[in-house]
């Protein structure tokens, strides 16, 4: 009876320890998708400072009715602008330049580089890096208004 109580205290203590064992892989799967999630903002803010990315959201932030206020141009205006992407048209690169295209482009990568680094405080500040997530999910939240208009 004994040699039966012992094997099941061996069960529960393997058992618990598996448990253990979980838990911390769970926490370590949250911290690398965190870090994913910090990488992807950091990549997209950064391509935020090439030309052909910056032209290719003119669309996207044209059409908005949140956003559309940066551009100095109205929104139908882009179309016959529109570069393909790695194209180099001297004559669109001027209109972009007039309208506003690339410095609203700056700043929104650099926000969006913020919105990274905020994030990627986590392990230091997570006070810090919830306000970073609140601020990820009203950037989703305003991404998801530009399709909903794109013309």
């Amino acid at each position: 009876m004994s040699t039966q109580l012992r094997t099941n205290d061996s069960a529960v203590s393997t058992t618990k320890s598996m448990y253990a064992k979980a838990a911390t892989l769970d926490r370590f799967g949250m911290s690398l998708l965190r870090f994913g999630l910090v990488v992807v903002l950091l990549w997209i803010g950064a391509l935020k400072f090439v030309p052909y990315e910056a032209d290719s959201i003119v669309p996207l932030v044209a059409n908005s009715p949140m956003m559309s206020f940066f551009y100095h141009r109205p929104a139908p205006e882009y179309k016959q602008y529109m570069n393909k992407e790695g194209e180099m048209n001297a004559a669109h690169r001027a209109w972009h330049e007039s309208n506003g295209t690339y410095p609203f482009s700056h700043g929104l990568g650099v926000l969006i580089v913020l919105i990274g680094l905020l994030i990627a405080t986590h392990p230091i500040r997570p006070q810090i890096a919830a306000v970073g997530s609140a601020l990820l999910i009203i950037m989703a939240c305003t991404t998801l208004s530009f399709l909903e208009h794109v013309s």
